[in-house]
């Protein structure tokens, strides 16, 4: 096996591989070992899954309850200071499922999700303001758990509502929207004065326990020792 890679490790070559069942031991370059069946050889990104006994697997079999079960395990094989094939095998580590019998992956189905995936994280990033204070994003993520909403430079809007909340925000005249919505303009300012008030009941019991129990001390007066 060549050797390089990070300091301490293995650099596994692309011509390397390891059929589905092989038993390995591995070592991390943190001294981690793990010790298991091989599921899956990935060499572009070098990593190999493992399917290792489980802890929770002999828990349950003490108890007469299924153990037809294994952890599995994500190895990064540029990461390795050994690695040993222990045997050639096609049985995973309970000794009872024939890794043969795995359910192939659906390829069609990965494929689907890379699109929903990006899709999701184009909106995890468009969830958060550019620029805007702590208190303020906590505002938009409470109003988004109901209401579908957009940041429009550093103003919320609300497009289902089609209200609008303008910096700096809190005061009722912040939170605008058309004269035939003036009812949706009246609840999503309940929502921002709910929020605005807990926020400060939260910020008023943060600072009285910073500022510990009260101490029963005599009051001085001028002149007093």
């Amino acid at each position: 096996m060549a050797t390089g890679g990070p300091p301490g490790g293995l650099k596994i070559g692309l011509d390397e591989f390891f059929p589905i069942g092989t038993q390995v031991e591995v070592t991390t370059i943190h001294g981690v070992k793990h010790k298991g069946s091989v599921l899956s050889v990935d060499p572009s990104s070098k990593q190999m899954i493992l399917a290792c006994p489980s802890e929770t697997a002999s828990k349950r079999s003490s108890l007469g309850q299924d153990s037809n079960l294994c952890d599995i395990t994500l190895v990064n094989m540029t990461h390795l200071s050994d690695l040993q094939t222990i045997s050639t095998g096609s049985v995973l580590p309970n000794q009872s499922t024939n890794v043969q019998s795995l359910q192939p992956i659906n390829v069609t189905e990965v494929r689907q999700r890379i699109p929903r995936n990006i899709e999701l994280k184009k909106k995890r990033a468009s969830a958060s303001g550019n620029g805007v204070a702590p208190e303020v994003q906590t505002l938009f993520d409470k109003l988004s758990h109901q209401y579908f909403c957009e940041w429009q430079d550093k103003n919320i809007h609300m497009v289902e509502l089609k209200v609008t909340i303008k910096e700096p925000y809190w005061d009722l005249d912040c939170v605008i929207g058309p004269h035939n919505k003036q009812s949706s303009v009246d609840h999503v300012r309940q929502l921002v004065s709910q929020h605005k008030n807990k926020l400060q009941y939260n910020c008023n019991a943060i600072l009285s326990n910073s500022q510990g129990p009260p101490t029963n001390k005599p009051n001085k007066t001028l002149g007093t020792k």
